[in-house]
């Protein structure tokens, strides 16, 4: 996926969520050394639930 060309979205979230998103970002962070952009966790995010969504059937 990290070569293949993206769309773009723009999405309106609540404060409290992207709160939550930088938190996450910044335990990966501590425990991994690796920067995790919110792009990325977004990214991963939709990936998970269209995957949940079709009943764990990755395409």
């Amino acid at each position: 996926m990290a070569n293949e060309r993206k769309a773009h979205i723009t999405a309106r979230i609540p404060p409290k969520h992207l709160e939550e998103l930088n938190e996450l970002a910044r335990q990966h962070r501590r425990e991994t050394g690796e920067d995790i952009r919110l792009a990325d966790q977004v990214r991963d995010a939709i990936s998970e639930y269209l995957q949940k969504r079709r009943g764990g059937v990755e395409k």
